[in-house]
């Protein structure tokens, strides 16, 4: 197809986009409330379709099927889907409008957020990077009606591995605000979904936390998840490492992913095991949480950056390591968009100024 005939369908399905939103909140200005059945995407249940009176609530309100757990799809995907429009699933290659029309689509935003840091004498310093991108990104094209993914952060909280050239950190507190900057810019677009995709361990707690604050201080639900804790069931299955230890840093976890994403770039005769010491209550692994948080210089346990037994890696578990995290996360997407809060209320007295 032409490229200008292609455009073409696509604009004129952002045309109809925009025209059913503007007939809801035309028919939302009277009271009166329009219902509609709808059968759920398995075809076997009606739900009930309702338009609000008002445009802040003129959403379609979804009644989720008590048997097989699904929703209706949103009348907009349909609308795109006969006027021929294409779905781009990479933020970074739309237009302002492209955007627009995404938040109204009310499409879940990825935001994978990695580092640069020390993977031992075998991996890039771009590990943590390369897989959380690809795996947001794979997950935004499997599913472009759902998802959107955002342009990467690629700096995290490393002060542990600094004695590791190509190690870069960033302040905790710094790496907070900034990503909870960039998820309230995202809730300023109008998106009300969005996900912190994890792929640095020492990340995690920190974008539980700006995950938290964008919450609270914008209109947006913004959740964060570590992309191998959707996996630990299915890695489980072909794991070969022992647990604890086995896989924590540079680890046949990781050296399995970048052999299926990146191989070329994998020095593979470098590869050696570095299992470090774990006790009862202080051990390390990817695939679990010690009841005791204890981090030391990385360089006081290790003389490769190694944790774990990359030996044992293979492209072959690389793979199902990603496509499951895709499946995983497009389901995380789709669960947390169909999530229903309660509004807030307050319960603090109003106590009269004396």
């Amino acid at each position: 197809m032409p490229f200008r005939t292609e455009r073409r369908r696509i604009r004129d399905a952002s045309h109809a986009l925009l025209g059913w939103r503007r007939k809801l909140v035309t028919r939302a200005v009277t009271p009166t409330l329009q219902t509609e059945d709808r059968r759920c995407d398995s075809g076997r249940q009606l739900h009930s379709r309702r338009e609000s009176a008002s445009y802040a609530a003129a959403r379609i309100q979804r009644k989720p099927c008590q048997e097989c757990r699904t929703t209706p799809r949103d009348p907009i995907f349909d609308i795109i889907s006969r006027a021929g429009g294409a779905m781009h699933h990479l933020l970074a290659k739309m237009t302002w409008e492209d955007v627009s029309e995404a938040a109204l689509a009310r499409r879940v935003v990825l935001i994978p957020v990695g580092a640069i840091e020390q993977h031992g004498p075998h991996l890039p310093v771009d590990t943590d990077n390369l897989s959380v991108v690809a795996i947001c990104e794979r997950a935004a094209a499997s599913a472009p009606d759902l998802l959107v993914c955002a342009p990467p952060i690629h700096y995290g909280f490393n002060e542990h591995n600094m004695d590791f050239p190509g190690t870069v950190t960033v302040d905790p507190e710094h790496f907070v605000h900034y990503c909870t900057d960039v998820a309230k810019s995202f809730g300023r677009m109008g998106f009300r979904r969005i996900i912190l995709v994890n792929g640095h361990g020492s990340n995690a707690h920190l974008l539980e936390q700006a995950a938290r604050l964008a919450t609270l201080q914008s209109p947006a639900k913004v959740a964060s998840v570590s992309y191998w804790a959707l996996v630990i069931e299915e890695f489980g299955a072909i794991r070969e490492s022992p647990f604890p230890g086995g896989t924590s840093h540079a680890c046949e976890f990781e050296t399995s992913v970048y052999l299926a994403l990146n191989p070329e770039h994998v020095k593979q005769d470098r590869i050696v095991p570095g299992i470090r010491a774990q006790t009862k209550y202080f051990w390390e692994d990817l695939m679990g949480t010690s009841p005791v948080r204890f981090t030391d210089w990385r360089s006081t346990q290790t003389d490769t950056g190694i944790g774990g037994d990359p030996t044992l890696a293979t492209v072959e578990k690389g793979t199902k390591i990603v496509e499951a995290a895709v499946t995983k996360l497009v389901e995380v997407a789709r669960e947390f968009r169909d999530l229903r809060t309660g509004e807030r209320k307050s319960f603090i007295p109003k106590v009269p100024q004396y």
